[in-house]
């Protein structure tokens, strides 16, 4: 099947060219109420007089005006010393706080602070905006009128585009009205609208946003609309009203609040009446997914806040719940759906469930940290979308955990830490109960040979049990008590070598030989596993390990002179030996396998636009990696701010898993980048998506073109963008 959704932002460009143009830019000829009265405006020319008896200034030739840091060139003007009022003829030029303003005859009120030019043109240096028209007047202190009004962000004439209206009407702060409004493209007229009302000034102003249009062989032809309110400073939504021709209206709701840096949040609704009915007999519906659907009404409610409480209390929550199990894959790219709107788990650092995962996960975590200790209250539910019967999903909708941070005891040396958590699950059918664990332990850090070595035995005891019922297991009372303890014994081989290159002054190499010892065994071999969880208890433990650990830090100073420092890299190799396993008794067909895999990790870090992670497992035995995972971000800075970017996330564990993820975005020449995103499944030999885009980017407008293939569907995708209207990034 084959899809495709043409995003035409045209519509709007003029509005949102109007908004940023208008509201923040007539106000030019608003004259800073700030200022120093008593100052006069000094006045120079080739020829200046002055007549006493009308208090008036006229000046020829080469005339400058300038006070207070704005200047004002003409070929001729007269000033009112009572009035303030300037006449100005001939290449008009005012220029003040990185706006000028140029046209061929005005006037300017300098004390009432109001003026009107013939023929102007106005320049913000800032984004490169152009406005011009036969008459820019200022009408009150904040409201502002244009007419035959011409805006464009571009150089030359005639512009690459530009937006005219016949008449503007804008009142700073407020709202603004475009009549007659029509978008170019060079000096072809392209779109036409009578009238328009949109939101001026710097501040947040509700307004409609750009639409958009599509088709696709699901949806039919699609419509959206976007309304941004404003509802305060700390809160403002955006709703967005959908249309398509096939599944009938949806509404959609992002509302978002942000109170400090720790309390905020932004949640999300898309609600609909489907006029489609689900077939499974149908191939098409069938590839969705094998579950049947009788609901009509489909939704999709999903959020992240944070919220700091009184007494030092955060709180943290993630809403996700969905109508069915076939929402999130037919609405899963373009306009609406997973792809769409803003990236939760981008914004907010923490993960979104996948959008063909059997179970959306929804939670709230209570925690307070303090220096002695740290306690976290936490409640969660896995809802499963297919709506199956007989569901024995666990929901953890009590969890409780406490643990006590590492504290020396009087004045020996000897420190003693706490790890304990409680937890209630419930499951719709099977069996539900409660499960306890307490951990105390014991450290004695020790110093060998002088500072030289570290040396620090520990001791641990664990206690857990649970009370469960269902699943036929009647009603049980479970415990399991284990005792760990271990030996750490470390030392530090370090140098410091002088680099002195750009910002680097010096690199330290960091090196910890560290040998562990561990034993860990369980008093009750006979419990039976969690009823909720997976079977991950340990088994008796008597292990020894010997790890290389390498640091590199970076001595560094910063622009202002300043020094700081940086981890480059870190870089770690781990090898252990099981005694256990070596004391077993050996087989024919069961040998001894004593030596663990070799693990070594990898971590780079040493630019904010560099950033390399990588694992990896060797088997000394089948002499072959039982997993590996790699994950690199890099940036490349080019010239006039532009950027290549390069990512790889591969994943590889023996017998489960083995995908990889690729893409690029290289920059090419004369406006020109292209990019790709690869996302295959080796282990299934399955393509899971392809995208390829290729990019235009001028001085004022840009364009990029995509084709993805998606789930054995495809689709094409164009954008366009203008300067001062929205960023110049990709959207892939």
């Amino acid at each position: 099947m084959v899809k495709i959704h043409v995003s035409v932002l045209l519509t709007i460009l003029f509005i949102a060219c109007l908004y940023s143009v208008c509201s923040a830019k007539l106000v030019s000829l608003s004259l800073d109420t700030s200022e120093d009265k008593t100052q006069p405006w000094e006045i120079t020319a080739n020829n200046l007089s002055y007549n006493d008896q009308y208090k008036t200034y006229t000046a020829e030739g080469d005339v400058v005006m300038k006070k207070n840091g704005r200047y004002l060139y003409a070929k001729k003007a007269i000033y009112n010393e009572k009035t303030g009022i300037a006449r100005v003829y001939g290449d008009i030029w005012f220029e003040t706080q990185g706006i000028i303003l140029v046209g061929e005859e005005g006037v300017f009120n300098l004390n009432k602070h109001t003026g009107k030019i013939k023929q102007g043109c106005l320049f913000i240096k800032a984004n490169n905006y152009h406005i011009s028209g036969d008459v820019l007047e200022k009408l009150s202190e904040n409201k502002y009128l244009v007419d035959n009004c011409n805006i464009s962000t571009c150089d030359g004439s005639p512009p690459d585009w530009s937006v005219g209206s016949s008449r503007v009407e804008v009142t700073v702060d407020d709202y603004g009205t475009a009549k007659h409004s029509l978008f170019h493209i060079r000096k072809m007229p392209v779109f036409y609208v009578p009238y328009v009302i949109f939101p001026a000034g710097g501040k947040r102003k509700s307004g409609f946003l750009a639409p958009s249009f599509g088709n696709s062989g699901f949806n039919g032809f699609e419509v959206e609309l976007p309304f941004f309110w404003a509802i305060s400073d700390q809160t403002d939504a955006t709703f967005y009203q959908h249309y398509m021709s096939k599944r009938g209206y949806m509404q959609g709701l992002e509302f978002r609040y942000k109170a400090t840096d720790t309390s905020k949040g932004t949640f999300m609704f898309d609600i609909m009446s489907d006029r489609h009915n689900k077939d499974v007999n149908d191939d098409n519906d069938a590839e969705i997914s094998p579950y049947s659907r009788s609901n009509n009404t489909r939704y999709w409610f999903r959020g992240k806040a944070e919220q700091a409480l009184p007494f030092d209390v955060s709180a943290r929550a993630d809403v996700d719940f969905v109508s069915d199990q076939d929402y999130l894959r037919e609405f899963n790219t373009n306009m609406l759906g997973f792809d769409a709107r803003p990236d939760l788990a981008k914004r907010w650092g923490r993960p979104v469930e996948e959008e063909r995962s059997p179970t959306r996960r929804s939670a709230l975590r209570l925690s307070r940290n303090a220096e002695n200790y740290s306690i976290q209250v936490m409640a969660a539910y896995n809802q499963r979308p297919e709506h199956i019967s007989d569901d024995t999903t666990p929901h953890p909708l009590a969890d409780l955990y406490l643990n006590l941070i590492p504290e020396q005891f009087l004045n020996l040396p000897l420190f003693y830490s706490l790890e304990s958590d409680y937890g209630y699950v419930w499951c719709d059918e099977g069996a539900q109960g409660h499960r306890l664990s307490v951990s105390p332990k014991i450290t004695f850090p020790l110093w060998l040979v002088g500072p030289y070595v570290e040396f620090e035995p520990w001791m641990a005891y664990s206690y857990s049990a649970q009370w469960y019922d269902g699943a036929g297991r009647g009603n049980n009372y479970e415990t399991e008590k284990a005792y760990d303890t271990g030996i750490r014994m470390a030392t530090k081989i370090e140098r410091v070598y002088d680099i002195d290159t750009g910002s680097v002054q010096a690199l330290k190499h960091r090196i910890w030989p560290v040998l562990k010892y561990r034993y860990h065994n369980n008093q009750d071999e006979h419990t039976k596993k969690p009823w909720s969880v997976p079977d991950n208890r340990e088994g008796d433990v008597n292990l020894v390990t010997f790890s290389l650990e390498n640091y590199f830090d970076a001595r560094m100073s910063g622009k202002r002179g300043g020094i700081y420092y940086r981890q480059w890299a870190v870089f770690n190799l781990v090898q252990g030996y099981d005694i256990n396993e070596a004391r077993r008794h050996e087989s024919p067909d069961h040998k001894k396998r004593p030596f663990t895999p070799l693990t070594a990790s990898f971590t780079s870090n040493p630019f904010s636009n560099f950033d390399v992670r990588a694992n990896t497992r060797w088997n000394h035995y089948d002499k072959e990696f039982t997993s590996a995972n790699l994950s690199a971000d890099i940036k490349v800075n080019r010239s006039h701010g532009r950027e290549d970017y390069y990512s790889i996330d591969y994943v590889y564990a023996k017998d489960s898993a083995k995908h990889l993820n690729l893409q690029a975005d290289i920059n090419l020449i004369y406006g020109f980048s292209a990019g790709c995103s690869i996302k295959k499944d080796f282990r299934e030999d399955d393509n899971i998506s392809n995208s390829l885009w290729v990019r235009y980017q001028s001085q004022c407008w840009a364009t990029i073109l995509t084709a993805e293939n998606k789930d054995q569907e495809t689709s094409f995708n164009i954008n366009f963008q203008l300067k001062g209207l929205g960023d110049f990034q990709n959207k892939h």
